[in-house]
């Protein structure tokens, strides 16, 4: 029985006191976590030797050895993916440009796994606490989250490895949840997962425009997806502020003078987002009547190059341009994908 003790896996990492201890106690604990979490999880139960601090400070230690791993196995993956699509065709490496090396230009980026650590640990507490009570005591959820850390290894798998991380390190914070405060299943759930990503995603639509910044400063390399995305956010209101004007002059039989006279005929979100210069769409909007059987809509990148790629242009025609009333007709999504590609093309051309 005493030999079985010695060898549980978060003893050998806990009392790792020289380095080859510490990686055989790394090691043996990613294992259990992968395979057995569990019976880890249920490890915690029995009183140890260390006290509360020392428990919190090697859990700390293995959060941190994880996530930069995992920071390891991104930059790594970068060059994977680029070495790839550079290998199958141009066209490819275009779709694939969000695997840019911009990650490692942010002084930010070594920040990651404490944010993420850090965000982690305070949704699934306001989650824990709103869900099971606010009685329960923090410390077992900190020691879940920084364990919830090794299905960070999954990063190693190329393409795929986040899929299979995201999806362990959920099942290790509803396990660990279910195992530590003795709840059933569907509550650790609720708690650990569902709670936070809600709580998560309604402060994401309370302080969108920050919260789009701070992405963009501590993961840079998102920022071609998130120009992509922009993009598109910024051809579909600028079809909805013309529907919008039209749906103004059938009721009333004129256009309207300026852009609060359609608040009535659009979203509450569209109206919002259109009204503010500085948004989480990354375009600033304005609408213009220059005649009263002619108006103008605008749509330009709040920063040009950074948070957008493209001029839009749009009058009672229903038609939406590029650039100004002579620039080319953009149809659909494909047509700006079409022409997304063509610029990024002529880009990598001029470097």
């Amino acid at each position: 029985m005493s030999r079985r003790v010695q060898e549980a896996p978060i003893v050998l990492w806990e009392e790792a006191a020289q380095l080859l201890e510490f990686f055989k106690g790394l090691f043996a604990v990613v294992t259990a976590l992968i395979f057995r979490p569990s019976d880890f999880f249920n490890s915690f139960k029995s009183p140890g030797s260390l006290s509360i601090r020392q428990r919190i400070i090697r859990a700390l230690v293995f959060a941190l050895v994880l996530g930069y791993l995992k920071l390891t196995f991104d930059v790594v993956n970068i060059f994977w993916v680029r070495h790839l699509a550079r290998a199958v065709s141009p066209d490819v490496q275009v779709h694939l440009s969000f695997a840019s090396l911009a990650i490692v230009h942010s002084p930010l980026f070594l920040f990651r796994p404490l944010l993420s650590l850090g965000l982690t640990f305070l949704f699934v507490a306001a989650g824990v606490k709103l869900v099971l009570g606010f009685d329960k005591a923090i410390l077992p959820v900190f020691l879940i989250v920084c364990y919830k850390g090794a299905a960070d290894i999954f990063y190693a798998i190329p393409l795929a490895g986040g899929f299979f991380a995201s999806v362990w390190a959920a099942v290790l914070l509803v396990t660990g949840v279910r195992q530590l405060y003795g709840v059933l299943t569907w509550r650790s759930l609720v708690s650990a997962v569902i709670m936070p990503f809600f709580l998560f995603f309604f402060l994401a639509l309370s302080i969108g425009p920050v919260l789009n910044k701070a992405i963009l400063r501590f993961y840079p390399e998102l920022r071609a997806q998130v120009i992509r995305l922009n993009d598109m956010t910024a051809y579909m209101y600028t079809t909805a502020i013309i529907n919008a004007a039209k749906t103004y002059r059938q009721e009333l039989g004129f256009f309207p003078s300026h852009m609060e006279g359609l608040k009535k005929y659009m979203s509450k979100t569209l109206s919002e987002d259109v009204a503010r210069p500085d948004n989480s769409t990354g375009y600033a909007y304005t609408y213009a009547l220059v005649n009263p059987d002619h108006f103008v809509v605008w749509a330009v990148p709040v920063h040009q190059g950074l948070s957008g790629r493209f001029v839009f242009y749009a009058d009672e025609s229903g038609r939406v341009r590029l650039n100004d009333a002579s620039g080319p007709v953009i149809k659909d999504a494909e047509d700006l994908e079409k022409q997304g590609k063509s610029q990024d093309k002529g880009s990598r051309g001029q470097d």
